[in-house]
């Protein structure tokens, strides 16, 4: 028996007994013939009763039995009533009334099993895996009567009209009973709960359930309306504004509005859904519980998705290979290829458009080249088509186009079946779009990489492991810390072959953690850029250890999502270690001895941005000197006294990006050279001379949106300046005051550095080592540039030499995701298998637990 079939006879049996309280007060009364009537209609109440049993849990119910007894015993009180020769007791005719019925209602409780009626109503079949593990738990209940019931939807035209409807009842998997929709009579049925995954009803632009499906129709038929989704997101601090800005849209629809329950994939989840749900509903003008934060807590839960289970299930040997897909797997030994899975997105298309178009041509190009090794096995989103007619259709045509040649070619393969699961199971790695397939493969331990629209085959940016951020030299060898990935390097000054020393975990790959290298008793001291704590490496013992810097600064944001930058120069002198800082609060001494960190402040200990030097520094007689960037001042920091002697102002016209000591003087370098380079006057205190440039150095600077200069260094009585904006650098002879342009190797183009690090096409040089009559020069893409009197030429340096060398030219762990452009596609798709890590999924049964709510 169904709840609500048994609540329908509790109200009747209610009923009941408020008529025998009637009956009592009318025989005390004297009105026997409404007595009479009132017996009849608890009669016919019991009758109804019984019948309703006997259809529900069949014949001979106990129930039935005692209800009969029942039914005798009204028929004998009516009949007494009737005869007026016979005295009646009315209190013991009412306590027999309520005895009797009382046996009835502990039979009903005690014999009677409550049945369960839940509903699943996907509308695509290849979200089904958000709901199957829920419906699998449901149909194993022996009192629950599980129901699947695909439901139509439509595609819709620009205007939102609709257009062809579809069905896909005909494309669950066998096991799966479907119920067609038009067969179950929601009225007739009122089953205890109806789950869904489509919450968006008319919200939606591309698609729409039928209207008899959505959220507000199917509320009216059940007492627990339960929305699930059909994606997973990555994961998403709650505290990311930026991150939850990018997906708040889905805390607040129609489904989510008239649910009773909301499940999603994590606390955390739960967390921004609550939240972002009572900012829309306040913003609605929702009132009542919309806005109770207590009632919401209750109604979203976080307790995973379904999705995570179907995947967890799928094993490969289970699994059914379409024939024209092995034709294309496997080798002419037998053996499978690689598999690599390519998703499209439709948010992608939507952002980008044309350019998706033309990317998805490049990627085609790439894997053709490969496809006696790996296999490419495509697998668009299901909407893509509905959303490209719907809102871009000026590309159907184009779109169309690319398919059919992919199709008609016949080397990859094209999935446009419901079952992403299987796709996810038999690929060895996934490559594409950003989607909720990918929270999904994370849980599999195999290697991601996001796709970058903007490389083409034929404008790819490799990084280089060998694009040092820090290079020092100890003994034979180079040290350098790797711009893009978090790793400590060596690389032999005679053979130029490298190694990997140490990688620095816990730190964010292509993030310049470190930024200088200062060698110091067979010790490197390296200085954190974006790092939190300084690395300190025993060339001898080969160990790290790690100093902090202050907590209480670490974490200033200086851009949205980025831990501020901690310093930009260092110099020794003595055991002493002093790291100028580039929007750190302080001038930061180390005893290289001790390991004892000492902070001399700058006067600035809020939490706003303000940025101390740029460029670089130097050491003067016993002061170093600095240059305070948003003063647009100089800082004179007395190392014998340990306090600064004087700020000099400038004026804010005039900003320093770096200072170089020339015998008794100061070369300040300004962030715009059209500005004239000043010469400091130690004695005077003041500028001496400022040197004007010419008007075409001018021009280029003027042309220059960033800063012109950021390194530089002295040889042979020449001051060399390496570009930062600009596309040529400076000589300028310190004699005769010439300035020259300097042409160094290598041409960088915007349009070749991925999306992420679009900003390091300025860049072009990243560090310099100087040494008596010979500097090496390090540029954003690896080389290594040699700068030797009048000389300057690019070091050919050999292959790294290790086992996760891929992994560590894009900057990652294994198990971590990695994004174009820090590694070409080209690499990723020939990654070996220790790019793979354990599985991450749990074995917990989230179906399960969800069906217990």
């Amino acid at each position: 028996m169904r709840k609500a079939q048994r609540r329908q006879i509790e109200e009747i049996i209610k009923q009941m007994e408020e008529a025998h309280d009637e009956m009592k007060r009318c025989i005390e009364n004297g009105n026997t013939v409404q007595a009479g009537e009132l017996l009849a209609d608890c009669q016919n109440a019991a009758v109804a009763i019984g019948t309703l049993i006997e259809d529900t849990e069949g014949e001979g119910h106990p129930a039935v039995t005692v209800l009969e007894e029942y039914c005798e015993l009204v028929y004998q009180i009516h009949e007494s009533l009737l005869s007026a020769s016979n005295a009646v007791n009315i209190n013991k005719i009412y306590k027999s009334l309520r005895q009797k019925l009382i046996k009835v209602e502990n039979s009903i409780r005690n014999d009677i099993k409550i049945r369960t009626e839940a509903v699943f109503l996907p509308y695509k079949a290849s979200m089904w895996d958000s709901l199957e593990s829920v419906w699998r738990a449901a149909d194993a209940d022996p009192d629950c009567d599980a129901y699947v019931i695909p439901i139509p939807y439509f595609d819709k035209n620009p205007d939102g009209s609709f257009k062809e409807e579809h069905y896909e009842g005909d494309q669950y998997p066998d096991y799966v009973p479907v119920t067609h929709y038009d067969s179950f009579d929601f009225r007739k049925h009122m089953p205890d709960m109806i789950y869904i995954h489509n919450g968006y009803d008319d919200w939606n632009l591309v698609t729409s359930v039928h209207p008899n499906f959505y959220s507000r129709n199917l509320k009216k038929y059940t007492e627990e309306l339960i929305y699930i989704p059909y994606f997973v997101l990555g994961e998403i601090d709650p505290d990311n504004e930026q991150a939850v800005e990018g997906m708040k849209h889905f805390c607040f629809m129609p489904g989510i509005i008239n649910a009773d329950k909301v499940i999603v994939q994590s606390e955390n989840m739960k967390k921004i859904y609550v939240r972002e749900y009572l900012k829309a509903a306040k913003g609605y003008g929702l009132t009542g519980r919309h806005l109770d934060k207590t009632y919401l807590e209750k109604k979203f839960l976080g307790m995973g998705s379904p999705k995570f289970d179907k995947v967890l299930n799928t094993k490969k040997e289970d699994l059914e290979i379409p024939d024209e897909w092995l034709k294309i797997i496997e080798k002419p030994d037998g053996s499978w290829k690689k598999i690599a899975l390519y998703n499209t997105s439709v948010g992608a298309f939507l952002q980008h458009s044309e350019k998706m178009l033309k990317k998805m041509e490049s990627v085609f190009e790439i894997f053709k080249e490969y496809k006696d090794e790996v296999a490419l096995l495509w697998r668009p989103h299901p909407l893509i088509q509905a959303t490209i007619e719907s809102m871009r259709l000026q590309l159907w045509e184009a779109y169309q186009k690319i398919k059919s040649k992919y199709i008609e070619e016949g080397w990859g393969i094209y999935d446009n079946t419901s079952d992403i699961d299987r796709a996810i199971e038999i690929s060895d790695m996934y490559y594409g779009d950003p989607s909720s397939v990918v929270a999904l493969y994370e849980k599999t331990g195999k290697p991601i990489m996001m796709q970058d629209v903007e490389i083409l085959k034929s404008e790819r940016f490799e990084y280089d492991i060998a694009s040092a951020e820090a290079i020092c030299t100890y003994q034979s060898d180079y040290y350098f810390v790797c711009m893009w990935a978090p790793l400590l390097c060596r690389m032999n000054r005679e053979t130029l072959e490298c190694e990997v020393l140490y990688r620095f975990r816990g730190e964010r790959a292509g993030s310049r953690i470190y930024k200088k290298i200062i060698p110091y008793h067979n010790k490197l001291f390296i200085v954190p850029f974006y790092s939190e704590q300084i690395a300190v490496y025993d060339i001898i013992s080969m160990e790290m250890q790690f100093v902090s810097l202050n907590e209480d600064y670490v974490d200033v944001r200086w851009q949205e999502n980025q831990v501020s930058v901690k310093f930009e120069d260092a110099l020794q002198q003595g055991k002493f270690l002093y790291m100028i800082p580039h929007s750190y609060h302080a001038l930061t001494r180390m005893d290289m001895d001790s390991l004892a960190l000492e902070e001399i402040p700058l006067g600035r200990k809020g939490k706003e941005i303000f940025y101390y030097c740029l460029g670089s520094a130097c050491l003067q007689k016993n002061w170093l000197v600095f240059p305070i960037y948003s003063e647009s001042s100089i800082c004179f920091f007395n190392i014998d006294t340990d306090g600064i002697d004087k700020i000099y102002p400038i004026g804010m016209q005039k900003k320093y990006s770096n200072i170089f000591a020339i015998g008794d003087r100061l070369w300040l370098i300004p962030e715009k050279l059209y500005k004239g380079i000043d010469i400091w006057d130690m004695d005077s205190g003041a500028i001496r001379q400022t040197l004007m440039l010419s008007n075409e150095i001018n021009l280029m600077s003027q042309k220059n949106e960033s800063m012109d200069i950021k390194m530089g260094f002295l040889q042979e009585g020449k001051l060399y300046l390496l570009p930062y904006g600009l596309e040529r650098g400076l000589v300028i002879d310190l004699d005769s005051g010439i300035v020259k342009l300097w042409d160094l190797p290598y041409e960088y183009k915007e349009e070749r550095f991925s999306s992420e690090y679009r900003y390091m096409y300025k860049l072009r040089y990243n560090s310099i080592l100087h040494e008596e009559g010979y500097t090496v020069i390090c540029g954003l893409r690896g080389e290594w540039t040699v700068s030797e009197r009048d000389r300057v030429y690019v070091i050919e340096r050999k292959s790294l030499r290790s086992k996760d060398l891929t992994l560590a030219l894009a900057g990652v762990q294994p198990g971590e995701i990695m994004w174009e452009g820090r590694l070409s596609l080209e690499k990723y798709i020939t990654l070996r298998d220790e790019a793979k890590t354990p599985s991450k999924l749990g074995k917990d049964d989230i179906g399960q637990i969800i069906y217990n709510i």
